[in-house]
């Protein structure tokens, strides 16, 4: 299979753009004042915005962004807008079983909250709420789902996850490397770049103020609120939201407690012959129980989308051109999609891309005040879609004076953060890990067990603490 086109924006901007990107709004080139300054133009930035300017004066908010907003991992993921149920055990360990289960129906609802908003802006985001399956693909992902299945059912929730048989993973995908699994009921899909188009114009025609092509080189606090030093101009506001996504490892505050790594997509020509021979006519998403997890999904005209969460890892506090253009990475990912439907052999790939992940140590999105009158959001680990409504809405409140102790969102402030190694030990650790983890899966894959040194490497994160994958 060859790729006919292979660029850091990928396909889902390309349709919405055409032939060309939109004009880019005006670059901050003064010092203005504002109530709320967002460093970050994309979900997470964006929805803060739009939630803040049903309170406060639209014109009071400011949102920067050094592109176009929602042309970053915003506008170039995979499309799934799922929940946080796969984390419900780490949920009630961390706040309890009350807590969770408030967690886990907000992060619920925030999917909802996305497919009913977009009906009433009159946008086709391409939204289809079909759910997500949860697969087994090969030796050592057997009963990953177990714990979480458990948890939600401890909750009184069983219906949030479900356990399926290999021949009812069939019933709605056939695939020859697919065994048993669970569903996921209230996953979503949409076309990521049309929501976050969506989200921009919806800022623009409320008067919110936007200034694009515009990179923050700091942030502090002070008596009076907090201002942002931009390269032409400055912010003065009374609060401030960092939501820059990978992006935030360059602001010293959080510098130890994200990590880069990066995910890369194939994007197949319309295969609906292919789709109705596996079955796979119902629009669910769908992930292996991998760590450094495969993800797929189909669209209305019939494409698969592939991706893998195996891509490398950055080193130091900002993303290199390999996060979003890799072509050893995509020849990996085309190779597996083979494995996973080998009647795609021959299929043309209209578009390959990728795109840097921001991950935080535990592997859960997180909210922090790193500094006064300072909240950020990072560490979606490119599951952020339907996570980053539930995260805006959040700060919205936390800037409103609701964020109590109560909030449903509450479990995912972190307080106490676990900090990653300085470099250059995090890239060239987290490397070898990810290289080792990726040497045990592959084995399992196919029946073997990894050599020992490799399982040993893979194992390291769990006893420093730290989450690996979903």
């Amino acid at each position: 299979m060859s790729v006919v086109r292979h660029d850091a924006h990928g396909w889902w901007l390309a349709d919405v753009w055409g032939d060309r990107a939109p004009d880019q709004l005006p670059a901050l080139d003064s010092e203005i004042d504002a109530s709320v300054v967002i460093v970050g133009g994309g979900f997470v930035g964006m929805w803060t915005a739009l939630g803040l300017a049903k309170e406060i004066d639209p014109e009071s908010i400011v949102v920067l962004d050094w592109e176009i907003c929602g042309t970053g991992p915003s506008g170039r993921n995979g499309g799934f807008c799922d929940t946080l149920v796969h984390a419900t055990p780490r949920l009630v360990e961390r706040a309890g079983p009350e807590a969770a289960r408030r967690l886990l129906g907000a992060s619920e609802n925030a999917v909802d909250l996305i497919g009913s908003w977009a009906q009433t802006q009159g946008a086709d985001i391409w939204f289809r709420k079909a759910g997500q399956l949860i697969i087994n693909s090969g030796r050592g992902q057997e009963g990953d789902w177990n714990e979480a299945v458990d948890s939600v059912r401890a909750l009184g929730r069983p219906d949030a996850l479900t356990p399926m048989s290999q021949a009812q993973v069939a019933d709605r995908c056939s695939s020859p490397v697919f065994g048993d699994g669970a569903f996921a009921p209230a996953t979503a899909t949409v076309n990521p770049a049309r929501l976050s188009m969506a989200l921009r114009s919806a800022l623009l025609n409320l008067g919110v103020r936007v200034f694009e092509g515009t990179r923050a080189l700091s942030v502090s606090s002070s008596e009076a609120g907090v201002r942002v030093t931009t390269e032409h101009g400055s912010i003065r506001a009374r609060s401030g939201v960092l939501a820059a996504g990978a992006a935030s490892a360059s602001f010293p505050g959080l510098r130890r407690e994200v990590t880069l790594t990066s995910s890369h997509i194939v994007m197949t020509e319309p295969v609906p012959d292919l789709l109705a021979s596996a079955g796979w006519t119902g629009g669910e998403a769908i992930t292996d129980a991998r760590t450094l997890v495969h993800y797929f999904r189909t669209t209305p005209d019939g494409r698969i989308l592939f991706g893998w969460g195996g891509g490398r890892i950055a080193r130091g506090e900002r993303s290199g051109d390999r996060e979003s253009v890799d072509s050893d990475v995509i020849a990996q990912v085309t190779k597996d999609l083979a494995r996973f439907f080998p009647g795609v052999e021959g299929a043309r790939l209209d578009h390959a891309w990728g795109g840097p992940i921001d991950a935080s140590p535990t592997h859960l999105p997180a909210l922090r005040r790193f500094a006064p009158n300072w909240i950020a959001a990072f560490g979606f680990t490119g599951n952020g879609v339907g996570p980053s409504r539930l995260l805006g809405d959040a700060i919205v409140d936390e800037i409103g004076g609701r964020f109590d102790l109560s909030h449903a969102v509450r479990p995912l402030l972190v307080e106490n953060p676990v900090l990653v190694p300085p470099e250059p030990f995090r890239q060239w650790g987290g490397s070898a890990i990810r290289r080792s983890l990726d040497r045990v899966e592959r084995a399992g894959e196919s029946g073997r067990r990894a050599p020992r040194l490799s399982r040993l490497v893979a194992g390291i994160p769990s006893l420093l603490g730290y989450r690996i994958g979903r």
